[in-house]
Parts: structure tokens; C-alpha cells; sequence
């Protein structure tokens, strides 16, 4: 009866004579992988540097993010993000000086609480979001279960309306 290799290409009996010198010696090589590191102690972990983590270039790790705002989504989200903040640094930072002068001469606490009404809307904010989510299942199931993005337009057209 006659061998011939198995599926896995391991070498029988009548084929090892064929193989060539250097395959047969192989090296045991060791290999270290992250698990066989031991743990950072605590003060370790508190450094506020910890060297180098990448062998790639400084330079092309610093670039690699900012290959994002080549997307219209992300550029938008950027845009609207610093806008909003830019206006409540610039709300906080005008409403002392405008209230806290003559004709109103407002007291530092008054002036504090002028911005409560912000906290509001911050908070009918915050739970925007589940609401927007109620309704494109709402009109989602109200258009036979099909879900359409235009849905979030509607709810789009209810928070600028509010909003003004």
C-alpha cells in the first residue's frame, strides 16, 4: 500500500526522504505576546507619560484624525458642536458685563440666576433624543413599518419651530 501526503501537507513516511535539508531543522522560537507582561502597579499607571506606545511616525499618528473632516458628517458635527459652545462662552462672559453695570446694576446672584433658563432648555434637550427615537417608531409604524430617513426631518422642523 502506498502513502502519499494528508490534507494538512504533513510529510509521510515515503515523502520524507524528498524534503530538503533545511526543512529538516526547525528552531523553536518564543513568543511573547501582551499577556505575558505583568501589570502596571498603580503609580505606574498615575504617569502622566508613558513613552512611546507606537512604532509609527509621530507625525502620522498626529495627521491620521484629522483625515475625518473629509466627511460632510463629521465636518458638520464639528462645526455645530464648536458654534454652541462658542456662543455659551460668549453668552457667560457678555451677561456680567452688560447686567452687572449701570443701568441694571445687578447683583453677582441675580445675574447667576439669569442663566437658569439655559439649564431648562438644556434639560428639554437632554431628552429630545428619546423622543426623536418615539417618533420614527411611530412614523415608521404608521407607514406600513417601513422606516424612511425623512422621518427625521419632521422632527427636525418641531425643534427649530421651538426652538425660535
Amino acid at each position: 500500500m502506498q502513502q502519499t501526503t494528508t490534507s494538512d501537507a504533513r510529510p509521510t513516511p515515503q515523502t520524507e526522504e524528498k524534503l530538503p535539508k533545511d526543512l529538516e531543522k526547525v528552531e523553536e522560537v518564543e513568543v511573547r505576546d501582551s499577556s505575558d507582561e505583568k501589570p502596571w502597579t498603580y503609580l505606574q499607571l498615575l504617569r502622566p507619560y508613558r513613552g512611546i506606545e507606537s512604532d509609527d511616525n509621530l507625525l502620522k499618528v498626529m495627521i491620521r484624525p484629522l483625515l475625518m473632516l473629509i466627511f460632510p458628517q463629521v465636518l458638520f458635527a464639528l462645526v455645530t458642536f464648536g458654534l454652541t459652545y462658542a456662543w455659551l462662552n460668549i453668552l457667560i462672559g457678555i451677561t456680567a458685563l452688560v447686567y452687572g453695570e449701570p443701568p441694571y446694576s445687578l447683583p453677582v446672584s441675580t445675574i447667576g440666576l439669569l442663566l437658569i433658563a439655559g439649564i431648562v432648555a438644556e434639560l428639554i434637550g437632554f431628552i429630545s433624543g428619546p423622543i426623536n427615537d418615539w417618533t420614527c417608531k411611530f412614523m415608521a409604524r404608521r407607514n406600513n413599518g417601513i422606516y424612511e430617513p425623512e422621518v427625521l426631518l419632521t422632527y427636525l422642523t418641531e425643534l427649530i419651530s421651538s426652538s425660535a
